[in-house]
C-alpha cells in the first residue's frame, strides 16, 4: 500500500511542476514543500538518525518505533489527495494554468517612497522600544522572572510593531543597508532579551521580505540563510533552558560559556518543526477514541468556543498536558472524511492561489499578504496542534475573501494594496 501510494504522489508531482513556477506566495508550494520536507525528514529521521540519541520527546518516538510503514501512509495519503484536490481545481480553470507559468512579482515600491519608508520604521521601531522598556525597565538587562507581570497590556503592541519594522527591514534592506541592519539588530536583540520566540519569527519575516525583493537569482543565498535561520531558532529556544537568570546579561553569558547548546537546540528545532507532528499524529491515530464523531462536529465549528461547547471536551483533546491530539490524527480516525476533507483542502487552496495570483498581478498586496499567512498558519497548525486551532484559519480565510470580494465589488474601494 506504501509503495502504491508513493507511486500516486511522483505522478501527481509530475502534473502538479508541469509549466509550473514555485513562489513565495503559491500557498499550494508551501504546502506541498512543506509536507514533502516532513516525508523526508521522518524518514530519515527514523531509519539514519541513532536509537540511542533520539529526542524521544514525550516517549512516542520510541512507542512507535515499528510499523513504519502504516504510520508514513497517513501522511503519503494526506498529501497525496491534497495534490488530487489542486489538480481537479487546475483542470477546471484554464485562467489558473496560465497564472501559475509566470513568475509573481511582488512591488510596493510605487506606494512608499524610500524616505517614507525609513521614516515609518524609524516611529514604529521607537514606539516599540519605549513600549518594552515600560514592560521590563532595566530588566531587559537582567531579571530574576521571565515575564515581570502576568499581563501586559503593550506586548500584543510592541510584538505586531517588532513585525512591521522587520517586513519593511527586509523589503527596503538594499536602499539603505546601515539604518535597517540596525533595526533589524534591534527587534532581533530586544526579542532575544526578553526571551521571546518572537525573535526567530521576526528573523523569518526579515529575510522573507528581503527575498521577495532581491532582483539577482538567489538560491545559494536562501539555502544559506534558511540553515541561519534554523541555527537562530535553536539559539533562540536554548536561552530560556541554559541561562541562569533572564535578561540580554545572562543569555550572552550562557552563549560564550557553552556554545555547543545552539547546535543541541538548532537539532532539536528541526525535529519539533518537521519530525515531532508524525509521532504525535501516530499516536493520536491509536488513543482517539471518545465521541470522535461529536468531537470532530466541534473541532470544525466556526463559532467562538463557549458557543460550540469547546471549552467541554477541549482536556480530553491531548495526549497529555503538552501535546494535543493533532489535527491530521483526528481526521484520519473518520476514514472517507479525511479523503474529503484533504481533497477540499487541495482544492480551496488553489482558490486561493488563483485570488492570490490575480491580486498581485493587479499590483494589489495586502489581501495575498492575509491569505498566505493564514494559509500557512493552517498548513503547520494541523501538523501539530487540534484541529480547531487550524481550521479556523481556514474560516479566516473565507471572512477575509468575503470581505475584499464585497470591498471592490461595492465601488468603495476602502483597501487600495
Amino acid at each position: 500500500m506504501v509503495g502504491f501510494y508513493f507511486i500516486l504522489i511522483i505522478i501527481s508531482y509530475f502534473f502538479y511542476l508541469n509549466q509550473r513556477k514555485i513562489s513565495f506566495f503559491s500557498v499550494v508550494d508551501v504546502f506541498v514543500i512543506f509536507y514533502t520536507i516532513v516525508i523526508v525528514s521522518t524518514f530519515l529521521y527514523h531509519f539514519i538518525y541513532p536509537k540511542s540519541d533520539k529526542i524521544n520527546l514525550y516517549g512516542f518516538d520510541l512507542k512507535n518505533n515499528t510499523n513504519f510503514d502504516s504510520n508514513i501512509l497517513i501522511f503519503l495519503k494526506w498529501l497525496f489527495f491534497f495534490l488530487l484536490g489542486h489538480l481537479f481545481f487546475k483542470l477546471l480553470h484554464k485562467n489558473y494554468r496560465l497564472l501559475i507559468k509566470e513568475k509573481t512579482e511582488f512591488k510596493i515600491n510605487h506606494f512608499f517612497h524610500f524616505h517614507t519608508v525609513r521614516n515609518i520604521t524609524w516611529v514604529l521601531l521607537f514606539f516599540s522600544v519605549v513600549l518594552v522598556y515600560l514592560d521590563y525597565g532595566l530588566g531587559i538587562f537582567q531579571r530574576v522572572k521571565y515575564i515581570p507581570y502576568e499581563s501586559s497590556y503593550f506586548k500584543l503592541v510592541y510584538s505586531v510593531l517588532f513585525l512591521g519594522v522587520s517586513f519593511f527591514s527586509g523589503y527596503y534592506f538594499r536602499y539603505n543597508r546601515p539604518f535597517y541592519t540596525v533595526a533589524i539588530g534591534v527587534v532581533l536583540l530586544i526579542n532575544l532579551s526578553i526571551g521571546s520566540r518572537l525573535a526567530s519569527i521576526n528573523l523569518v519575516i526579515f529575510l522573507f521580505s528581503f527575498f521577495i525583493n532581491y532582483n539577482k537569482k538567489a538560491k545559494f543565498q536562501i539555502f544559506i540563510s534558511l540553515l541561519f535561520m534554523f541555527f537562530f531558532f535553536g539559539y533562540n529556544l536554548s536561552l530560556r533552558s541554559e541561562a541562569h537568570g533572564h535578561g540580554l546579561i545572562p543569555y550572552l553569558q550562557i552563549t560564550f560559556q557553552k556554545p555547543e547548546i545552539i547546535v543541541n537546540y538548532t537539532i532539536k528545532s528541526l525535529y519539533y518543526t518537521f519530525v515531532f507532528g508524525f509521532y504525535a499524529t501516530v499516536e493520536t491515530v491509536k488513543y482517539y477514541n471518545e465521541n470522535i464523531l461529536d468531537n470532530l462536529i466541534i473541532s470544525l465549528n466556526p463559532l467562538t468556543g463557549g458557543m460550540a461547547n469547546w471549552y467541554l471536551i477541549v482536556d480530553k483533546m491531548k495526549l497529555n498536558n503538552f501535546a494535543p491530539f493533532t489535527g491530521i490524527g483526528i481526521l484520519y480516525k473518520h476514514n472517507y472524511f479525511f479523503f474529503v476533507f484533504t481533497f477540499f483542502i487541495g482544492y480551496f487552496f488553489s482558490f486561493i492561489d488563483l485570488i492570490i495570483k490575480k491580486n498581485l498581478k493587479a499590483k494589489k498586496y495586502l489581501q495575498p499578504l492575509i491569505l498566505l499567512l493564514f494559509c500557512t498558519l493552517f498548513s503547520v497548525l494541523i501538523f501539530e496542534y487540534n484541529l480547531r486551532n487550524a481550521s479556523r484559519y481556514i474560516y479566516y480565510s473565507i471572512f477575509i475573501i468575503i470581505i475584499f470580494k464585497f470591498n471592490y465589488r461595492n465601488g468603495k474601494i476602502f483597501f487600495k494594496i
